[in-house]
């Protein structure tokens, strides 16, 4: 809700339905309050004032209910539907929902998903303030459980957790696959849920959590923006059973010596190798 100044005694105000609705209520019970005392004193001006302003809100908001568009199924929202019909491409993009989006992992895409060592996710909290991660580790780390389920583990990170905090306010979250040397990429959009009690915790050594996708849509992307690299070396940080994790340098440093979790830390003391940022 936003209420800006016209002029003296003038307040314009912007408000969704649902804001006018609950602005209706309240002043519903401030006026039944008011009502309850003489009808002749001089809370009754007040009382019938409100009346007529909860008239009002009624109205304009039954209008404002009847007159907002429909709300957009599938993949697009409103905005993706203006900026199609403002340059052309709502067939073009019904064409490709149609074609290549579903709701399940096909054969391919589970090969295509489960020899990737990186993904990049994105999350919101429940304001809507996003945020963009990478996620890397071993080939496979992320695992096809069905076709309709993802599942990765959540290793030892800066102990921030944005992306993880991000989804247990809202679980609404995007995964892009890329693939830098064959120059392709899949998106993958569900609801996530992190369990630290999880059966595959087991299989992911050092793991602090599962996380699993819950898929809602699987749809390939036009890869002409790839550009190609080729991989250099793979990162020594990843945990694997059997051998130590290295400290990264920068929990060497003495800016944050002192702060790091004593349970379950890797401590840069008993000759644990180097990780390099």
């Amino acid at each position: 809700m936003k209420l800006r100044w016209e002029r003296a005694g003038v307040v314009t105000m912007t408000a969704r339905v649902e804001e006018v609705a609950q602005l209706a209520a309240a002043a519903r019970l401030a006026s039944r309050a008011l009502a309850g005392g003489d009808p002749d004193g001089p809370e009754a001006r007040p009382a019938a004032g409100l009346a007529r302003i909860l008239a009002d809100f009624d109205r304009a908001s039954g209008g404002l209910a009847r007159s907002a568009p429909p709300a957009e199924a599938g993949m697009f929202n409103a905005g993706s539907r203006a900026l199609q019909r403002r340059f052309g491409t709502e067939p073009l993009a019904d064409r490709i929902a149609e074609r290549f989006g579903t709701d399940r992992v096909s054969p391919g895409d589970r090969a295509f998903i489960e020899r990737a060592d990186m993904v990049f996710l994105a999350t919101a909290d429940a304001q809507g303030r996003p945020d963009c991660s990478y996620k890397g580790g071993d080939p496979g780390f992320v695992r096809v459980v069905d076709d309709a389920t993802l599942a990765f583990p959540s290793y030892d990170g800066n102990g921030m957790y944005l992306s993880w905090g991000n989804a247990l306010e809202n679980p609404e979250i995007g995964l892009l696959f890329i693939d830098f040397e064959r120059g392709h990429r899949l998106r993958c959009n569900g609801s996530v849920t992190i369990d630290g009690e999880d059966p595959l915790l087991a299989e992911y050594p050092e793991a602090q959590f599962i996380v699993r996708v819950h898929v809602r849509e699987v749809f390939p992307n036009c890869p002409r923006y790839i550009h190609r690299y080729r991989l250099v070396e793979r990162s020594t940080c990843v945990p694997h059973r059997g051998r130590p994790t290295p400290v990264p340098d920068w929990k060497k440093d003495d800016w944050a010596a002192d702060v790091l979790p004593a349970v379950g830390s890797q401590s840069p003391e008993g000759g644990a190798p180097t990780c390099a940022p």
